[in-house]
């Protein structure tokens, strides 16, 4: 895939055999191996400033995780998604799907983005639920 430049923020998927950045460091990942080619990162001036992990699901690609470091630029968001969804198109994914926290304000930006972009709201609350699988037999 494409590297994509504008400014001095950069985009592309994690290199297969590089560990994770250490923004991903948190419980759902940890449980996870995750596929190097559905985590995009943004690095601005050689640091990671964002994070999209994402994992393909019956030709749309669920959004696991979108992460901005406070120190990312304020184009780096826009600039990261572009990149997202530019691959998400190569690999003929009809649509995205994406659960927001509307008690965190990060979270709220990105769905007003979502919307914005003919995002469809399905307000239910939910809880989402993460674990490692049984003991064989259960």
């Amino acid at each position: 895939m494409i590297e994509v430049q504008q400014s001095e923020t950069k985009t592309r998927t994690l290199r297969h055999g590089e560990r994770a950045p250490e923004c991903l460091a948190e419980p759902l990942f940890l449980l996870a191996d995750l596929d190097p080619d559905w985590v995009w990162i943004a690095e601005h001036n050689g640091a990671v400033v964002g994070t999209v992990v994402a994992c393909g699901c019956h030709g749309i690609a669920l959004i696991l995780r979108v992460r901005m470091s406070e120190n990312a630029p304020r184009t780096a968001l826009l600039i990261l998604l572009r990149r997202f969804f530019a691959d998400l198109r190569e690999r003929k994914c009809n649509g995205y799907m994406v659960w927001f926290d509307p008690t965190n304000e990060s979270e709220k930006v990105l769905q007003v983005i979502a919307e914005k972009l003919g995002g469809i709201v399905v307000d239910r609350p939910g809880i989402g639920v993460a674990s490692r699988l049984p003991a064989e037999g259960i």
